[in-house]
Parts: structure tokens; C-alpha cells; sequence
């Protein structure tokens, strides 16, 4: 160490300066190197989206996510909540009706023990589903442009034995 500093103290005046700057611009090139190269989807991922959240019935959800309750009991679902019910006979109601771009709020109650997958025909709305076993469950969502959807239980040959229904959307 002390013969490198004593071979910079013997450098001209004019070579010292040299080394600084080749030293300073060393420093920008591997600043810069870094800085260009960073991958630009670390910054992406930095930079991440709040999701947009909705006030329904059952509470708030996420407008481009909604996701199924957990079971849900008698006592914590409001009036305003859509209450279907179904069974190996069909859904009840099988018909309702909802405003055009409002939160709404559906629960869905298993009257048996069975399995019942509710689902609308519609690619709309394809990511509402609500999934039960002898439970309450329920979902929120924003509805869709007015027109009429058709809701079903997609387990095979539940549709077929008549678990069917439309949601008019006005």
C-alpha cells in the first residue's frame, strides 16, 4: 500500500489529474452499465396496482377478482342479498332481477348434501361462480349491461335435471 501511494506522490501533476478523471469515469461507465441494464419488469413489479374495491351486500370485493365467501350462516347475510337455493329440483328463485352496473351480492344455499357449482352462461361473467356442499356460500359483483343471464349448475346432468335460471339485468 505504502509503495502504491509513494508511486502516486511521484507522478507528475498533470498525470495525477489523468488518474482522477480515468477513475471518476471508471465510476460513471459501471453506474451507468447498472442503471441500463436493470431489467425493466423489476420495476414493474415494484410498481404494482391496487385493486379496485367495491362495497355490496356481503362486503367489499375486488371488482376484476371476486371470490366466493367462506360459508356463510342465516344470521350474516342482509336483505339485500339474492338468496338462491338449490336442490336435484332446480334453483329459488329461478328467476331475479338486478340494475345495470351495480354491486350486487348472491348467496347460494345447498338444500342437500350435494355438490352444486353455480355458473353463468355468459363470458361476461364467467369468473362468478359460487361453489357449495350442503352450505351457504355467496359472491359479489358489478352487474353486467342489461340482458337476461343465464345461470346454471355445471356439474354434469344437474343443468339437464332443470338447475337452471336467468338474472335479468335492467
Amino acid at each position: 500500500m505504502t509503495d502504491f501511494k509513494f508511486q502516486i506522490a511521484k507522478l507528475k501533476p498533470n498525470s495525477k489529474r489523468i488518474l482522477i478523471i480515468a477513475v471518476v469515469l471508471i465510476i460513471i461507465g459501471i453506474n451507468s452499465i447498472i442503471y441500463f441494464n436493470w431489467p425493466r419488469e423489476k420495476e414493474a413489479q415494484l410498481i404494482e396496482e391496487e385493486p379496485v374495491i367495491a362495497m355490496a351486500p356481503l362486503g367489499e370485493f375486488e371488482i376484476e377478482n371476486p371470490k366466493m365467501t367462506v360459508p356463510l350462516k342465516k344470521a350474516e347475510i342482509s336483505e339485500e342479498v339474492i338468496q338462491l337455493t338449490v336442490s336435484s329440483t332446480g334453483f329459488e328463485p329461478k328467476e331475479f332481477t338486478v340494475k345495470t352496473g351495480q354491486p350486487i351480492s348472491l348467496t347460494l344455499t345447498s338444500l342437500n348434501k350435494g355438490t352444486h357449482i353455480l355458473k353463468f352462461d355468459s363470458p361476461e361473467l364467467e369468473r362468478i361462480q359460487i361453489a357449495i356442499a350442503g352450505t351457504t356460500r355467496g359472491i359479489s359483483f358489478i352487474a353486467p349491461d342489461a340482458g337476461d343471464y343465464v345461470f346454471f349448475c355445471s356439474i354434469p346432468g344437474h343443468r339437464e335435471s332443470g338447475e337452471e335460471g336467468i338474472m335479468h339485468v335492467k
